[in-house]
C-alpha cells in the first residue's frame, strides 16, 4: 500500500500539464455552490419576510444540494478520475447530469442520511460512516447506473483497513489548509486540485493496484 506521500507524489504527477485545467474546474464547482448557496439565503430571507411555513424554507435549503451539488460532486470527481490519464474536456465535470442523474442524487443523498443518522449516535460514528462512503462520488463516476446499496457496500469494502489511511492523506493537507487560512482563504483555491487529485489517485491505488 501507498503511503501518503507516494499518493501526493502521483497527484502532482497527474497535474502536470493539467493543473490549470483542474484548477478551472474546482473554481467553476466553488462558483456554483456559492451561487446557489446565496440563492437559498435570499430565498429564506424573502420566505421569512412573507411568513411562509418553516418547512419550505427548510426544503428550499436542501433541494439545491441533493440537484445540483450532489451529482456536481460525482461530476468533480470523474473528471479528475480521467484527468490521471489525459487531458480532458472541462465540460466532463457536468457528466451526471447527462448520464445516472437520478442514480446520483439518490446514491448521494442516502450516503449523506446514513451519515446523518450515525451523528445521531455520537460524532465518532458519524466520522466513521462518512470515510466509509468516501469513495461514493468517484464509484459512481466510473459506475453511473449502479444501485445505490451496491454503491455503499462497495465503497464500505474498499475503504475497510483504509479509513485511517485516509484520514492522514487529508490530515497530510493541514499545513496547507493553515496557509490557506492565513491567506484570506487564497491559497486554499489553489491547493483544492492538489486535494482532489491525491483523493482520485488513492481511489485508484484501492481499486486498481
Amino acid at each position: 500500500m501507498c503511503s501518503s506521500k507516494e499518493i501526493k507524489g502521483r497527484a502532482i504527477s497527474s497535474l502536470n500539464g493539467r493543473y490549470w485545467n483542474c484548477f478551472l474546474v474546482s473554481l467553476i464547482q466553488m462558483a456554483i455552490t456559492s451561487a446557489l448557496a446565496v440563492s437559498v439565503s435570499a430565498q429564506e430571507t424573502m420566505g421569512e419576510f412573507l411568513g411562509f411555513l418553516i418547512i419550505g424554507s427548510v426544503c428550499m435549503s436542501i433541494l439545491p444540494t441533493l440537484f445540483v451539488d450532489y451529482p456536481l460532486q460525482v461530476g468533480v470527481s470523474g473528471y479528475y478520475l480521467k484527468c490521471r490519464e489525459r487531458k480532458t474536456e472541462i465540460g466532463e465535470m457536468f457528466a451526471p447530469f447527462r448520464d445516472g442523474y437520478l442514480n446520483a442524487v439518490g446514491t448521494m443523498t442516502l450516503s449523506a442520511l446514513k451519515i446523518f443518522l450515525w451523528s445521531l449516535l455520537f460524532l465518532i460514528p458519524g466520522i466513521i460512516k462518512a470515510y466509509g462512503y468516501a469513495m461514493v462520488p468517484y464509484i459512481l463516476a466510473e459506475n453511473p447506473e449502479m444501485q445505490a446499496k451496491d454503491t455503499l457496500r462497495y465503497s464500505e469494502t474498499i475503504m475497510r483497513g483504509n479509513r485511517w489511511r485516509f484520514f492522514c492523506l487529508d490530515l497530510s493537507f493541514m499545513g496547507w489548509f493553515l496557509l490557506g487560512f492565513f491567506s484570506l482563504g487564497m491559497g486554499y483555491l489553489f491547493l483544492v486540485p492538489y486535494i482532489e487529485a491525491a483523493h482520485a489517485e488513492f481511489y485508484k491505488e484501492l481499486t486498481e493496484y
